[in-house]
C-alpha cells in the first residue's frame, strides 16, 4: 500500500509494481486458459479416436457379413 505522504519516486515505483503485478496475473490466466484448451483438444482427439474405432469395427462386421452371405449363396447355388 502506498502511504499518503509518498514522494513522486515512490508513487512511480508503486504504480510500476502494480502494472507488473497485473501483467503477471494476466499471464497466469492466459496459461490456465491455454492448458484448459489443450485438455479439451486432447479429450476431443480421444473421442474422435473412439468414433473411428467404432466405425472401423462396424465396417469390418459389415465386410464379414457380406462374405458370409456370398459363401451361403455360393454353397446354395452349388447344391442346385
Amino acid at each position: 500500500p502506498l502511504q499518503k505522504k509518498a514522494t513522486p519516486k515512490e508513487k512511480k515505483k508503486y504504480e510500476e509494481a502494480v502494472k507488473n503485478y497485473k501483467l503477471k496475473v494476466q499471464k497466469v490466466e492466459l496459461r490456465k486458459i491455454k492448458q484448459e484448451d489443450l485438455i479439451k483438444v486432447r479429450e476431443l482427439r480421444s473421442e474422435d479416436r473412439k468414433q473411428l474405432q467404432k466405425a472401423k469395427l462396424a465396417y469390418k462386421k459389415d465386410q464379414l457379413a457380406a462374405r458370409e452371405d456370398k459363401i451361403k449363396v455360393s454353397i446354395f447355388e452349388a447344391f442346385l
